[in-house]
This record gives structure tokens, C-alpha cells and sequence, in this order.
């Protein structure tokens, strides 16, 4: 398999791959509802899928083009961070109605273990908001995990360091020790921090944290296909 930026064809596969990490182990009756879920996968993609010129996109995929993972890539923190803002607002002015006569259902336990995992202070990483680029990893379930995150985190390198930059931040969620073996091997520098997912632990039924770190660029980029073995 290897890292390529995204196509137009490919945006389907990142949604489908998106929405299908959220609750693979797990069924839901009620809830999430699809327009809960819906809300959820803009606040979370529509940034990376439609702002080609200030992000970017790459996909871990087959010969038959087939997605095995995806990262979201962010190259202008404070742009990016401006439009978040709005988002939210557009995806709370979509959820509330979801809310009416609904006050302890799932559909309410949902929105707000998603505003707790957002604000919760000890989740975020300082070099977020330093100016260097950030990435969001992502693996389709049943992908061998350390080699996807291994070929997706060197795109971003490569991506990162034709732009100039020294160092990039990231996140990626993932079961405790999985994500703890990453930076065993070297996936982050030692501020990398693991803390619990609240929303995709109750998603999926079984514990889920998620990783946020900060990566060195090596100093002579590769200038090779990324493959993933």
C-alpha cells in the first residue's frame, strides 16, 4: 500500500471511513442518529476536504485505490482555528432540535460527551497553537495499525518539510496500548500525551484514548513513495 493526496473520488471513502471508526463495535437503536452524525462528520472534515489550499489530505490506499486510512493535514492553525469556531456554531444550531424531548436520551449523552472531550483543558497539546502544522491520523479498523500510522505520519513529514517547517503536531485515537507502543516506537517526541476519549470509548464500547504528540522532521526528508507493508 502507499500515501498519495487524496483525489476527488477518494472523499467518499474518507467520509465512509470517518463514520464507520465511530461505532464499529457497537449498535446504537437511537442513537447517534444519522443527522447527529451527519453535524459530526462536518465539524470534524469539512475544513481538510473543502480548504484544499490551506490543508491537505493524504490516503493510505491499494492499487485499486481501495482507502485504508487517511490523514487530515493543517498548515494554517490560526485560519483553521477561526473557522472551527463558526462550525461549531453551525453544528450546535443542527444538533439542538435533535435535543427537544430528548434531555437524557443517547442522543443528549452523545453532544455532550463530544463538548467534554472538546474542552476538557488537559487534552490539548501546547505546540498546537505554535504555528507549525498539525495532522489527524486515521485508520480503518482491521489495517495493520503500526505500519498505516508509520506510512501516513512520513507523508506528513514529507508534506511538512517541502513547506519548510521543523516539526508538525498530531493526534490519533486508538485502544491504550496500541497508541502506547506508537511512541515507544518513536512516533512522538516525549511530550506525548494519552488521555481517554470519552465519546468513541462509549461509541464503540470498549476503552479508546487518544494520543497527541509532536513530531521532529528529519532533516533530509525522503523523497520516496510511502508505502505501508
Amino acid at each position: 500500500m502507499r500515501v498519495s493526496v487524496v483525489r476527488p473520488l477518494d472523499i467518499p471513502a474518507v467520509r465512509d471511513a470517518f463514520r464507520r471508526s465511530l461505532a464499529p463495535a457497537r449498535v446504537h437503536p437511537t442513537c447517534p442518529t444519522p443527522e447527529i452524525l451527519d453535524a459530526y462528520q462536518a465539524l470534524c472534515l469539512d475544513w481538510f476536504l473543502t480548504e484544499r489550499t490551506l490543508s491537505t489530505v493524504g490516503v493510505l490506499h491499494d492499487e485499486q485505490h481501495t482507502v485504508y486510512g487517511y490523514v487530515l493535514i493543517c498548515v494554517a492553525p490560526d485560519t483553521y482555528a477561526s473557522w472551527r469556531r463558526a462550525a461549531l456554531a453551525r453544528y450546535l444550531r443542527r444538533v439542538t432540535p435533535l435535543l427537544v424531548g430528548r434531555p437524557s436520551g443517547e442522543t443528549a449523552r452523545f453532544v455532550l460527551l463530544r463538548a467534554l472531550d472538546d474542552v476538557t483543558p488537559w487534552r490539548r497539546s501546547p505546540t498546537i497553537s505554535d504555528g507549525f502544522p498539525s495532522a489527524r491520523i486515521h485508520v480503518v479498523p482491521g489495517t495493520p495499525r503500526l505500519a498505516a500510522v508509520h506510512a501516513l505520519a512520513e507523508f506528513v513529514d514529507d508534506h511538512c518539510a517541502a513547506g519548510g517547517f521543523a516539526q508538525w503536531s498530531g493526534e490519533i485515537d486508538g485502544a491504550p496500548t496500541q497508541l502506547a507502543k506508537m511512541v515507544e516506537l518513536g512516533l512522538g517526541t516525549d511530550d506525548a500525551r494519552q488521555t481517554p476519549h470519552r465519546t468513541l470509548g462509549w461509541l464503540r464500547g470498549e476503552e479508546v484514548d487518544r494520543l497527541v504528540f509532536t513530531r521532529a522532521i528529519p532533516t533530509q526528508p525522503s523523497t520516496r513513495d510511502t508505502r505501508a507493508a
